[in-house]
């Protein structure tokens, strides 16, 4: 009886006791396996903050690139923009400077061709002046009186009055050489002026002096007919 009894204690101390080895051992190991997990839980932390910097980074500069294609692309409408718009405002300023240019031409070649003509008027008055009262029909007159004073039998008064159409007739050669000369001058001068200075004012200066010369030459033929 008394063994039995032993028997079974021991055999449930036994029991027991590897019981409690398992329980120990499991203690230990879920002991191991908390550390385990703290240790996963700390790597994961450490690696997710890394990870969140990352993305935050990577974000930062994804940020960046947009807004500076952004702003690029922007200003690169802005100079296309403001380019065209420089074209056709030079466009618009060639195209209003050819119109003034065009008027300023056509006015200069009018008033041009305005004066050459009042000259040219001037001139063939001064050419009519000298034929009607200087050559033309001082040379009938004189010739007149020379066949007149023939038929008197007058040598010596002849040959005077022949000197003196001589004289006269001289005068008035270089009087149409003078005026011939002066049309022609004034009108190459003219000429070279209007080649000169085409889109010019017309020199006012030129114009007063050729009127003086005018005026002088004619009254210095309207005085030689009027002593004549």
């Amino acid at each position: 009886m008394d063994n039995t009894v032993l028997n079974y204690y021991e055999s449930k101390i036994e029991e027991n006791s590897t019981k409690c080895k398992l329980i120990q051992h499991l203690q230990e190991e879920n002991k191991s396996l908390i550390e385990l997990v703290n240790f996963q839980q700390k790597v994961i932390s450490c690696i997710m903050s890394i990870y969140r910097q990352q993305v935050i980074k990577l974000l930062a500069y994804a940020n960046i690139k947009i807004e500076d294609k952004y702003n690029e692309q922007y200003k690169d409408t802005i100079m296309s923009q403001a380019k065209r718009i420089d074209e056709m405002l030079q466009v618009m300023k060639n195209a209003i400077s050819t119109e003034h240019d065009n008027e300023d031409i056509r006015l200069n070649v009018e008033e041009e061709l305005y004066r050459l003509n009042v000259e040219n008027r001037g001139l063939r008055e001064l050419l009519n002046i000298a034929y009607e009262y200087g050559s033309i029909q001082k040379e009938n007159e004189q010739e007149k009186v020379s066949e007149g004073e023939s038929e008197d039998g007058s040598g010596n008064e002849k040959r005077n009055e022949n000197i003196n159409r001589n004289v006269s007739e001289n005068e008035n050669k270089n009087n149409l050489e003078l005026l011939q000369n002066l049309e022609s001058n004034e009108t190459d001068k003219y000429k070279r002026h209007e080649n000169e200075q085409f889109n010019d004012q017309v020199d006012e200066a030129v114009i007063n002096q050729t009127v003086k010369n005018i005026t002088k030459f004619r009254k210095k033929l309207l005085q030689r007919n009027y002593t004549h």
